[in-house]
């Protein structure tokens, strides 16, 4: 049989739903922590290592802040004696 046109609605609906949640989780929310930190790190703050969540996209990239951020942090603590 035909579905009806308002079942097809609904899944279409939810299907665009989890996709929203799961990019807003996985892709959105990274971006903006590491957004938010690096304007913390750029304002002097003490801060601890960039944080990751399981399943966080960008794992390489947050490592590369962490590197920096820790060869930076070793340089001023070098020049500061």
């Amino acid at each position: 049989g035909v579905v009806n046109p308002f079942i097809w609605a609904i899944a279409i609906f939810l299907g665009v739903l989890l996709g929203s949640a799961y990019t807003a989780y996985h892709v959105v929310g990274p971006v903006h922590r590491i957004e938010e930190w690096l304007l913390c790190w750029l304002a002097g703050q003490n801060l601890m290592p960039l944080q990751t969540r399981g399943g966080d996209a960008y794992l390489s990239l947050i490592g590369l802040i962490n590197a920096l951020y820790r060869v930076a942090r070793k340089k001023k603590q070098r020049d500061s004696f």
